[in-house]
């Protein structure tokens, strides 16, 4: 185990993730067996090489149409209960970077504008959020959206304008200011509260914190460091799953990828075994895609134990 402590740059944390790597505990050895069924079908959405983001059920593929210009054409589908992927029909969308599920059958979606808007079920904006947003992620139940935003609104935002976290109730008028932080990103909802887990780099080496409305953030992970070295706990991004209160995230080192456990409440952070794409299971076990085709995939216990 390693106890966290740590820090990131909001543009940069998959940058940071790409680079984390040193330190932690030796992995347990994973839970395995031959893939059927669900699984198998997990395991092909998992290794959608497209694959941008995996928010609820809601998947997000964005591949490149122009190599010169970096044009990104994005598309959405929803994983259905035997774990196949169907197309989200979102008719009224106008072309988007990222979709999210949020409460009462909405959707909240990052525009190939960067604007932030809620919409209803089939894409139509309802309002808009955040003229401009980085990286969101909505709670598990979709009632709470938390974002890059920037310090001073602007239309055009320069490339390193100062940035901050910032969350908001789908239904709340305004939102709430979590942290004030020009390296900060990554931001993700705690279940079934108001706080924010995030990356940052503002005390040294990028590491998770953890802030809330109110409330002063408080680092977690990577604490006295200021570099990859020994002891190192790499930060999370978009591949990521709650299980019981515990994040798991995994985190490319290098030649490999692993999944991680982070416990908030007792910063707490766990190397768990190989994987990406973690997901939770009705069981409540963890299942995170392998390399290679037999098996597909593992599984992994909601304490981090094989």
């Amino acid at each position: 185990m390693t106890t966290l402590h740590g820090r990131s740059h909001p543009r940069s944390a998959t940058w940071l993730l790409v680079m984390a790597a040193l330190g932690g505990c030796a992995a347990p050895t994973a839970r395995s067996g031959r893939a059927s069924g669900g699984l198998e079908a997990y395991c092909e959405i998992a290794r959608l090489p497209d694959l941008d983001a995996w928010a609820g059920e809601v998947v997000t593929r964005c591949s490149v149409v122009d190599p010169e210009s970096e044009a990104v054409r994005c598309s959405a589908g929803r994983v259905r209960f035997d774990g196949t992927l169907e197309a989200l029909s979102l008719p009224q969308a106008p072309p988007f970077q990222r979709v999210l599920p949020a409460a009462n059958g909405q959707f909240v979606l990052l525009l190939s504008d960067a604007r932030l808007v809620l919409t209803d079920g089939q894409g139509a904006v309802r309002r808009e959020l955040a003229p401009w947003a980085s990286d969101p992620w909505t709670s598990e139940d979709g009632s709470r959206v938390a974002w890059v935003g920037l310090q001073t609104p602007a239309p055009e935002p320069e490339f390193d304008a100062p940035t901050q976290i910032v969350a908001q109730g789908i239904e709340d008028a305004a939102p709430t200011v979590i942290a004030v932080d020009a390296l900060a990103g990554a931001p993700r909802p705690v279940p079934g509260s108001t706080e924010v887990l995030y990356t940052s780099a503002r005390a040294g080496a990028a590491g998770v914190w953890l802030g809330g409305p109110g409330q002063s953030p408080r680092q977690l992970t990577n604490v006295g460091l200021f570099d990859v070295e020994p002891g190192f706990v790499p930060v999370p991004d978009r591949e990521l799953a709650w299980v019981d209160g515990a994040l798991f995230y995994a985190s490319a080192e290098f030649d490999r990828t692993h999944v991680w456990r982070l416990d908030p409440r007792a910063a707490v952070a766990t190397e768990v075994g190989p994987g990406r794409w973690p997901r939770r299971e009705p069981s409540g076990d963890v299942v995170a895609a392998l390399e290679g085709d037999d098996p597909c995939a593992t599984r992994y216990g909601a304490g981090g134990t094989p």
